[in-house]
């Protein structure tokens, strides 16, 4: 009997689990990455990593379908919102596994190409996914793979925005791809008079640009659905619904603490410019919310001290003018990788430790400083030794 290996995916919450089986020799499974803005505003992280799912009969009608185009579906848990499944809408296409809902295990899955990159204006997680496991460059397509041009290793050749700039603009659109959630992210210049020891710690003191950060913790790349995923980090009182009113102004912040938010969406009578937020609550101080709609991750909120009035935002709902990674309202911090541990032992070991090099080099190239934070972490090290 040939040599086979079992591969298992499930949810957060663990309330759908799938197992199958295939050829050893099979493994590595190809993983298509898909950068189109859809994908980002469907999921809330910057990418969408898909790869064959062995089992081309597998059931998914126990999963919420959401007609993501009328040629895909995409599947998901109703109660975590863990995006598990998509499929093409003809009746000969097959399954395929969106793989940060895999158990991580060794030789499971590679990186074969980024698709729709020229939606991302600005290469978005391409800079960290630069090479494969061998070292080659992982090919980029501007539009669906063999369909369009190939992007090469230098695009873009700059970035739009200087890495010291203040923040701009004032407002950034943040809205999932069906709508349901929408809202806008104030930037933090109205906070340019006060003392700088003052400002909250996700707040560059000379750009005033937000800290934006990699994540590999198993939750979170569950509760998105892709491997690798980005928060930036806002004071409640900076995410603002969007005004109905000609002229665009504003019409009040959401609840201004993690524990009215959760109370608000959870209310039998809503605010109704909530929309569709959602909450699955992860642990007894944690709730992540997500769109009800099509399943987008939205924010990560824990009641910890220091942290009762902000949140985390998942950055591909994001609609900045710079494009996917929003330099214009974030400062990254590229070259680290948090919660890395998390992936011993499996396939997504070695490609969190290539996103840490190849974020490091691209932050090399481009001449960009490290990032306050990093910079703090590192001295700290140093003091300790």
């Amino acid at each position: 009997m040939a040599d086979r290996t079992t591969i298992t995916v499930h949810c957060l919450c663990k309330a759908h689990t799938f197992t199958t089986t295939t050829l050893s020799s099979s493994l590595p499974l190809p993983a298509s990455c898909c950068h189109c803005d859809s994908c980002r505003h469907t999921t809330g992280a910057l990418y969408l990593p898909c790869a064959p799912w062995p089992n081309q009969t597998e059931d998914l009608s126990v999963l919420k379908r959401y007609p993501f185009s009328p040629n895909m579906d995409y599947f998901s848990c109703p109660t975590c919102s863990t995006l598990l499944f998509c499929k093409g809408t003809q009746p000969d296409d097959l399954p395929e596994i969106v793989t940060g809902s895999l158990v991580n295990a060794p030789n499971l899955i590679t990186y074969s190409h980024h698709g729709y990159v020229s939606d991302t204006l600005d290469g978005g997680a391409t800079i960290w996914f630069a090479k494969d496991s061998d070292g080659n460059p992982i090919p980029r397509w501007s539009g669906r793979r063999d369909k369009s041009s190939a992007i090469p290793p230098s695009w873009p050749p700059s970035a739009k925005t200087d890495p010291g700039a203040k923040a701009r603009p004032s407002l950034t659109p943040l809205k999932c791809h069906c709508g349901g959630v929408n809202l806008v992210i104030r930037s933090a210049t109205g906070w340019e008079d006060r003392e700088k020891t003052s400002l909250p710690w996700f707040v560059d003191s000379k750009s005033y640009r937000y800290f934006a950060a990699t994540d590999g913790c198993d939750p979170c790349r569950l509760s998105f659905g892709a491997d690798v995923v980005n928060w930036t980090f806002v004071e409640l009182d900076h995410i603002l619904f969007p005004g109905s009113k000609e002229g665009g102004e504003m019409e009040g912040s959401l609840p201004t603490t993690v524990g009215a938010l959760k109370e608000a969406v959870l209310a039998k009578e809503r605010d109704p410019r909530l929309g569709k937020l959602a909450l699955y609550q992860s642990s007894e101080d944690v709730e992540r919310y997500f769109c009800s709609g099509c399943s987008a991750a939205v924010f990560y909120a824990v009641r910890d001290e220091g942290r009762y009035d902000m949140v985390d935002v998942a950055v591909g709902l994001l609609r900045h003018e710079d494009g996917a990674r929003a330099e214009g309202l974030l400062a990254w911090n590229l070259g680290s990788v948090n919660w890395i541990k998390e992936a011993a032992g499996g396939w997504r070991e070695g490609l969190l430790k290539r996103v840490v090099g190849d974020g490091e080099a691209w932050r090399v190239e481009r001449g960009y400083e490290k990032s306050w934070r990093r910079v703090m972490r590192e001295e700290a090290a140093k003091t300790a030794a």
